[in-house]
């Protein structure tokens, strides 16, 4: 399987390594983006639509990263607290057997 994982990676970077080459006039056209807030207005300086796009998919991958790594957050603390919901009633468990054999002898 992970012959097949490394197979389908290197040419998926393939074809994106084609499609940039093959589209390199619009990767490099330089473009400008504009941020407008009420009156203030903010020009960047001239940058490629490749960096642009980098910037964008990183951006992309970060904030996915971050959403997960809460989600797995909240999931550990829930399981946290079932192991110790499932320990206490173990515990109790065990003190009325306790309890009840005593009372039989």
């Amino acid at each position: 399987m992970s012959k097949l994982k490394t197979i389908f990676w290197c040419l998926l970077i393939a074809a994106i390594a084609v499609m940039v080459y093959q589209n390199e006039a619009f990767f490099m056209a330089k473009q400008v983006l504009t941020f407008k807030l009420f009156s203030l207005t903010y020009n960047t300086p001239y940058i490629p639509c490749g960096i642009f796009i980098i910037i964008f998919v990183l951006s992309a991958f970060l904030i996915t990263y971050i959403n997960h790594l809460i989600f797995r957050i909240k999931t550990n603390k829930t399981v946290k607290k079932l192991k110790s919901q499932i320990n206490n009633q173990n515990t109790k468990a065990e003190s009325k057997s306790n309890v009840a054999e005593k009372s039989n002898t």
